[in-house]
């Protein structure tokens, strides 16, 4: 899956996010990729997962080409991911999105195939939110915990803070980091959060080696990585989450 990040805009109540897909499926017609990430945005605004996820819950659904009032296709689907950015180093979660663009936007479908249009960018109203202060960034910031989702659209230009998209692929039953820059094999990290216990394989699930329950995908390194222990450690301590504190509701 291709894995791509943007940052959020907000000015007063209104909130605007644009990002690149991530996959075209040319025979089904379906568009996929991030439609909202949880990272702290220029205004210094965090928009949650839980917010994003209540908000496409209550979408209807219709596709716009750039914003302009007319539908030319449907969300198919929508579920929350996962994304790791590896030059910062941290975890983000978000809304991953399928859209089905309609055979009688054939006009659109083009644009999106020849990458005229290149991402999806959503619209939408903040309700509810709290302040915050976070303490690696020294800076008050907003934790936005509600908000009504208006439109969701297909966009010619959409913001990507990061000049490398990735995408992770199955080459003879291996995970494959593929990009511009990278093509190299990868392993996968898992945490038993109660034993302390870390373990790095290519399979896509764990077991815990003390109990046996599934431990926690918490990413990924690269195979010759040489500073791979480095990694695993910093893996970890991301897993933990955004340190926040000093909140007080707005």
């Amino acid at each position: 899956m291709t894995i791509s990040k943007a940052q959020w805009e907000s000015d007063g109540d209104n909130l605007r996010l644009s990002m690149p897909f991530s996959k075209v499926d040319k025979e089904r017609r379906i568009v996929s990729g991030f439609a909202t990430l949880d990272n702290i945005d220029k205004q210094n605004d965090i928009v949650t997962t839980d917010a994003s996820l209540k908000a496409f819950a209550k979408f209807r659904g219709n596709i716009r080409e750039m914003h302009e009032p007319i539908a030319v296709g449907k969300m198919v689907a929508f579920k929350e991911d996962k994304y790791f950015d590896p030059d910062t180093r941290k975890f983000y979660t978000g809304v991953y999105v399928s859209a089905y663009v309609s055979k009688g936007a054939q006009a659109t479908w083009e644009k999106v195939t020849d990458g005229t249009l290149s991402g999806f960018s959503i619209g939408g109203k903040m309700n509810k939110w709290d302040d915050g202060y976070d303490e690696k960034m020294d800076k008050q910031i907003r934790i936005i915990k509600d908000y009504d989702l208006v439109e969701l659209s297909l966009v010619d230009n959409p913001a990507n803070q990061f000049a490398n998209i990735m995408s992770i692929e199955k080459v003879d039953g291996v995970d494959v980091v593929k990009s511009e820059m990278l093509n190299t094999e990868i392993e996968n990290v898992f945490w038993d959060s109660e034993n302390g216990i870390v373990t790095v394989s290519k399979e896509e699930s764990a077991a815990s080696p003390i109990n046996g329950t599934p431990m926690k995908n918490i990413g990924f390194v690269e195979t010759n990585d040489n500073e791979k222990a480095e990694m695993i450690k910093f893996l970890v301590d991301s897993a933990k989450g955004i340190n926040l504190s000093k909140m007080t509701k707005e």
